[in-house]
């Protein structure tokens, strides 16, 4: 029995890696340190996240919402350039901004 448990202690202590150091054990500079690059590699991922989502979210719009805002946005535009050819021409009315609107 007590050959059995040795083999088990030796077995956890094979299985430790090195010793284990605890914020009480490193000096101030390696406390910063990695303190330090634990919050750069975090912020990295965040930033590298956060880019992915926009550029998802922006392939979405420019895919399915961009066409549908720009044909409105044509025909504003069309008729905008249609009113300004009027007033440049001194030909301006009411009854030319009726013709120039959309009918429902």
């Amino acid at each position: 029995m007590t050959d059995m448990l040795t083999r088990v202690e030796n077995l956890a202590d094979e299985d430790k890696l090195g010793k284990s150091k605890t914020i009480y054990d490193v000096s101030y500079k390696q406390l910063v340190w990695r303190n330090f690059l634990a919050g750069m590699s975090r912020s990295a991922g965040m930033v590298v996240v956060q880019f992915l989502f926009f550029a998802v979210i922006a392939g979405f719009v420019a895919q399915f919402v961009l066409p549908q805002v720009m044909g409105m946005f044509d025909g504003y535009m069309g008729t905008l350039e249609k009113l300004q050819g009027g007033m440049n021409q001194n030909q301006f009315s009411f009854d030319t901004i009726k013709e120039l609107l959309p009918t429902q």
